[in-house]
Formats: structure tokens, sequence, C-alpha cells
């Protein structure tokens, strides 16, 4: 929703709003992705089925973010990360996975501050969900599995405005990842392991679809994460 003024709208008049429904082109985009990875997915478990599976597997764990890069004029702290994976394994190398990560709060703060832009710090945090597969072709012994990850998502940036004049508070991208995964089984069924990602970050969209002025995330396309866990197995 947004108010516009009616005949300038001096002070004391009033202001008429006008609701529009704004495009969503990355959600749009996301879900036909999504489409086609459930087909993947299904046609993985009708392999597995036909092979005595499929099972079921999950992940979740803290571990720490950080950038590769920093954005121009802006220096962006590293913070905690914290993430579950599920997935549907279908042969002895492969699955198909959905991963939803979460980067703790943190702050960004301007290192180039000039008299009308003086230093401030923003609160800001950031969550994504990942749609992909694992291919774990490295078992060097029966209990250690090593193997990569890939796919696409969605991420969601929020920025605390709070005491700040600034017109945007949330902004969304179209995400693709890569990554790592390394897991030893302590148990039958009951692992540990370490999960390393990265996750390249399209421009920036605002609610409206348009294209968000975020310099210091849009020069910031490629994230790291790495998550750390447990993973379980139900047969």
């Amino acid at each position: 929703m947004r108010a516009t003024c009616v005949e300038g709208c001096p002070q004391g008049e009033r202001a008429e709003a006008h609701v529009s429904t704004p495009p969503k082109p990355l959600v749009g985009r996301l879900l036909v992705l999504m489409l086609l990875v459930v087909a993947g997915i299904v046609t993985l478990a009708s392999e597995a089925q036909a092979r005595g599976g499929p099972y079921l597997e999950g992940i979740g764990g803290l571990g720490m973010w950080t950038f590769v890069e920093t954005g121009d004029g802006s220096d962006l702290k590293p913070g905690y990360a914290f993430g579950l994976s599920g997935g549907v394994r279908a042969t002895t190398w492969l699955s198909a996975e959905l991963t939803w990560l979460g980067l703790s709060a943190g702050d960004i703060t301007s290192s180039n501050p000039t008299g009308d832009d003086p230093e401030r710090s923003l609160e800001w945090s950031q969550r994504a969900f990942l749609l992909g597969v694992r291919y774990e072709p490295w078992t060097p012994n029966k209990r250690l599995r090593i193997g990569m990850t890939g796919g696409v998502g969605l991420t969601f940036l929020d920025i605390n405005l709070e005491s700040q004049d600034l017109p945007l508070q949330e902004a969304e991208a179209f995400t693709w990842y890569l990554g790592a995964r390394v897991t030893y089984r302590l148990v039958e069924g009951f692992y540990t392991g370490a999960d390393l990602r990265m996750l390249f970050t399209s421009s920036w969209q605002d609610a409206t679809g348009a294209q968000a002025e975020l310099d210091a995330f849009q020069a910031t396309p490629l994230w790291l994460t790495l998550c750390a866990g447990y993973r379980f197995d139900v047969y």
C-alpha cells in the first residue's frame, strides 16, 4: 500500500491510499524450479523403491558464516549460522534435498562516512530456502562419506530500520548454491559432520518487484556458510 497526496497534500488535508498487488517474478521462477525438483524427487523415489528403498535423512546444526568479499564502502561483519536439511536418497550416491538456512542478525557499518551521511549501523538478518541434489561418490570406508551439493532457491533479507530514515525493510533475491559435505557415521542411523556452502545471489528486489538499491549486499554475491550437526536416517 502506498499513500498519494491530493493537490500536494498540504498539512491538515487527507491523502488517498492506493492498494496494488505487485508482481513477484522471483517467486514465480522459484515455483517453476520447485516443480522441476519435486518431479526429480518423485523419479528418484520411484527408482529407489525398485532398489528396496527409499529412506529419508536429515541434518541440522550450528556454525559460522562470513562474506568472501565485502561491498564497497561498508563493513559487513560475520556471525552465526543455523540450518536444517532433509532429503530422499535414491541411490547409494545420489539424493534430493531441501535446505533452510538462517544467518544471525548482524550489522552493517558505513566505512566511508561523510558529513551528510555519518557512520551508522543497521541490524539485519538473512534466511534462504534451497532445493537441490547431493552427490556423495567418495566413501573411503563404511563410516565416512564425502560429497557435493548444489541447487537453487530464494534468499530473504530483513533490515531493521528502526530510527533510520530509509525506504527499504525487506528484499529478496534468486539464489544458486554450491557446497561440500563430510559426514561420519557414529552408530547405525546416526551421523555427525560438516556442511560448507557458497550462496550466490542475484540483484535484490523489494516488495514491489523493483530492484532494491542495496549496494553493499549487491556487491557481495558470494556467501560462505558452514554448518555442522547431526544426520539421522529413517528407513
